[in-house]
């Protein structure tokens, strides 16, 4: 029995009290479907309003003088490197491996492709 290879990561948000599925392609190992996979993470990072954090536009508030914020933001940040991480075929999850920020992760693969 073979198994499928999945050529899509899904994700499934509830939008405006609906829920909404997006299928982002996974980056293939060569970094050949790049510009697909960055187009469409990025629209799924931006409906779940993590584009932000992933961009550099919010910074991560003092954990001193907001902690709420600060958790806040730390969960945002968490969640998209899930985005992106789990979109990825394992040539370019070894390159984000030892990334500690959304940030950090989008920037090492736009570095590469």
């Amino acid at each position: 029995m073979t198994s499928a290879t999945p050529t899509a990561q899904t994700t499934s948000i509830t939008h405006h009290n609906h829920k909404v599925k997006y299928k982002v392609p996974y980056l293939d190992n060569k970094g050949l479907d790049y510009g697909q996979w960055s187009f469409c993470s990025r629209l799924v990072l931006q409906s779940c309003n993590l584009w932000e954090v992933v961009d550099g536009t919010s910074t991560c508030p003092n954990q001193t003088a907001d902690p709420d914020a600060y958790k806040a933001w730390k969960q945002k940040d968490h969640d998209a490197m899930i985005q992106i991480s789990t979109s990825l075929k394992k040539g370019p999850f070894n390159i984000i491996a030892s990334a500690s920020s959304s940030k950090e992760c989008w920037d090492k693969l736009t570095d590469r492709f």
